[in-house]
């Protein structure tokens, strides 16, 4: 069973289609709405170091035309094989179920968490997921436009493969705003001794 991370999966995902160095892929990542940009930059380089080291990518200094090295890192034949388990592996329930924490928080909720600040965060969960599915239709719009993946068109991906994705995240997004609506409503006819500081 494979043991890669998330992050390390889709960096090596990303490396299976052509060499990048770390600032290329950080970039990427960063400019990614709501599918890639859960990988921050900042860790981009760390996770190819230990992806290196464990022996799963190589790395090639090369000189830029401005005579400045990129250190370009490609997938190798281990890599390759590692990624594939990864792929063909079953999901987790924590891969499945990802928005954990407010449930834990509201069944916890009598440990210390009001009613007035799990609205707040059942407000925020509304708002964030609103925004994030506004930037899903609008890269389904650009994509529709440019007919493949704008982010990196040289993946190659076919756009019904990113449509088929892009609109199981649009579903979720779309329940999770339903269900977090719902939960403001309901939980303001808890009895007060469900709540922690009531």
């Amino acid at each position: 069973m494979s043991d890669l991370s998330e992050t390390a999966a889709t960096i090596l995902g990303m490396l299976m289609h052509r060499p990048y160095t770390a600032y290329e892929l950080g970039r990427t990542f960063d400019q990614s709405p709501a599918i890639l940009d859960r990988i921050k930059a900042g860790s981009v380089h760390a996770v190819l170091t230990r992806l290196e080291e464990r022996g799963l990518v190589a790395s090639q200094v090369e000189l830029s035309e401005g005579g400045r090295s990129r250190r370009n890192f490609s997938v190798n034949g281990v890599g390759r094989d590692a990624f594939r388990e990864w792929l063909n592996q079953p999901l987790t329930e924590g891969e499945v179920i990802e928005e954990v924490v407010i449930f834990y928080k509201l069944l916890f909720a009598r440990h210390g968490l009001s009613r007035e600040r799990a609205d707040a965060q059942l407000a925020q969960i509304v708002q964030i997921a609103g925004k994030q599915l506004e930037l899903f239709r609008e890269f389904e719009d650009s994509l529709a436009e440019k007919g493949c993946w704008p982010v990196a068109p040289e993946l190659e991906i076919p756009p019904e493969f990113i449509r088929l994705c892009m609109n199981r995240a649009t579903n979720d997004l779309e329940n999770l705003i339903a269900w977090a609506r719902d939960s403001r409503r309901d939980i303001k006819t808890w009895p007060a001794e469900r709540w922690g500081e009531e």
